[in-house]
């Protein structure tokens, strides 16, 4: 026998726990996701956002640093997100109990299976409720995989897990819409080298969550409820010593000493990172997640000119002013922001005590660039995302004219709206399916009566094609004006200027309850 070591979510029911009463034999987690606004308690995600160098939408394209080589082929398949709910998690440290290995081979695809006589093991039932056990085994038997895009350890060929769905308590496929998922098997494992990153995350504005990444190009979030717990898990998972983590331990429990060890911005600098590649990198850094519909990764308008029939990119006046948040992008708007908010000010000046004063807020801005809203907003057309959208709107869509119908529409409304100051979402420069309403959903039509909401009105330069108008987007972002600029969006979202006086100067104050 050789000696593995794993880490082991068990049912509640089985340590003595509080017993679901859900039903375990299937659960339909596209049809059925959990009530938003809460995100995900165990989540998981396929590494959607590739690299500019990697597959786009799972056809094989490729973009280089500068521009786009082919085409994004039009049948590329939806990416997904499904969730498990999960109740209160409970942590035995004691690593040295005798506990009895759960067969779970049987819910597995034996097909998938492969031999685990070399390697550590991480061992995951994510069935609802779960408790949370660490524990040491030994054993020589073979290990099974779910083999799908959820983040199992299939034997199978990486480049075929096209979802990013999360788990089931079944292994099967569900048709949802015009899309077909594949839901997981409730019983996770991983070997332990297939492990590369694990970060301290924030879930629900607490720190009790714990990220973990694969060398698959998955990434599972759990919520553990609790700091000292989420702290344990962490620290046990770094005494196993993973060989192929790619950082050491402090690396991923503080973002300013991982920006400086990575030397992230020197490569980027040099050019052996793209535009695309950092900004997903600083999302990650920065907290943001795939996993987490509330701290969903961002990114910015860069361009501006959504009228034109043509689009020159050596042209600097097709660019947005990576300077200014869009809130500042209109200045006759701008003023209306610094007016309000210096009124505000007069008012927290006037008041007569400490405690009147941190009741006042002062901002310029009552909404923010990034939210759940806005996520939902730009994906309504994609499962799960329509299905969250009905959930988030009371069984309902959102009236038609509130709906995403027209880049140009929503670009002016960014840009005159008082109360809409979004950013893009890292979708715009990597995927197709966003855009198209494949499931030909009933979304109502405008009040001029004859314009009914579809697929979305893309610019005129893009010839209403989605793949040129993504194409085009990921080469305006990785273009020479916005390779110089870029910098300055970065110091307004993930830098010096999001607090203090150099948030004033640049106008870029949000209400304070959206800070941490």
């Amino acid at each position: 026998k050789v000696s593995t070591t794993s880490i082991t979510f068990i049912p509640d029911q089985e340590q003595g726990g509080a017993v679901s009463k859900r039903h375990r034999d299937e659960i339909n987690l596209a049809m059925n996701p959990p009530p938003l606004p809460v995100a995900p308690q165990v989540g998981s995600s396929r590494s959607r956002a590739q690299s500019s160098g990697a597959a786009v939408g799972g056809g094989g394209v490729t973009l280089n640093t500068l521009r786009a080589t082919s085409i994004i082929p039009k049948e590329s398949k939806s990416a997904a997100a499904s969730v498990t709910s999960s109740a209160h998690v409970t942590v035995d440290a004691d690593t040295n109990s005798d506990i009895e290995r759960k067969d779970t081979d049987r819910d597995l695809d034996p097909k998938l299976s492969r031999r685990s006589s070399s390697h550590s093991q991480l061992l995951l039932h994510a069935s609802s409720p779960i408790g949370v056990q660490i524990q040491a085994t030994s054993s020589n038997e073979d290990i099974g995989s779910s083999g799908g895009g959820g983040g199992g350890v299939g034997g199978g060929d990486t480049s075929a897990k096209q979802f990013w769905v999360a788990t089931s308590v079944c292994s099967s496929y569900q048709q949802v819409g015009g899309t077909r998922y594949r839901l997981m098997s409730a019983h996770r494992r991983w070997f332990l080298h297939e492990l590369r990153e694990i970060y301290y995350r924030r879930y629900q504005l607490r720190e009790c969550a714990v990220e973990l990444f694969f060398s698959d190009d998955t990434s599972w979030l759990f919520n553990l409820y609790d700091e000292h717990k989420r702290d344990m898990i962490f620290a046990k998972i770094m005494s196993l010593s993973p060989s192929n983590l790619i950082e050491k331990p402090e690396y991923f429990t503080d973002a300013r000493k991982a920006i400086k060890t990575s030397q992230i911005h020197h490569k980027w600098c040099r050019r052996e990172l793209s535009n695309f590649e950092y900004l997903m990198k600083l999302n990650t850094l920065a907290g943001r997640t795939f996993n987490d519909l509330t701290q969903y990764p961002v990114v910015p308008w860069v361009l501006r000119d959504f009228e034109s029939d043509s689009l020159d990119l050596s042209d600097e006046r097709v660019y947005r002013d990576l300077s200014k948040p869009m809130g500042a992008l209109n200045e006759e708007r701008a003023a209306k922001f610094m007016e309000r908010y210096e009124s505000l000010m007069e008012d927290w000046q006037l008041c007569a005590s400490d405690e009147e004063r941190q009741k006042m807020h002062c901002f310029m801005y009552g909404t923010h660039y990034s939210s759940i809203g806005i996520v939902l907003y730009y994906l309504l057309r994609m499962q799960p995302f329509t299905t969250y959208n009905l959930k988030f709107q009371g069984g309902r869509f959102d009236h038609p004219d509130r709906l995403f119908h027209s880049l140009l529409d929503t670009w002016n409304g960014c840009l005159l709206n008082t109360s809409d100051v979004k950013e893009l979402i890292p979708e715009f420069y990597y995927l197709t399916d966003f855009l198209c309403n494949k499931q030909d959903l009933e979304l109502g039509a405008r009040q001029d009566g004859a314009t009914r909401v579809g697929d979305v009105v893309l610019p005129p330069w893009s010839k209403q094609s989605p793949e040129k108008f993504v194409t085009t987007m990921r080469e305006a972002l990785e273009s020479e004006y916005v390779s110089a600029h870029l910098h300055e969006w970065i110091d307004l979202i993930f830098g010096y200027k999001q607090r203090g006086a150099e948030s004033v100067r640049a106008h870029n104050v949000f209400h304070p309850y959206t800070y941490q």
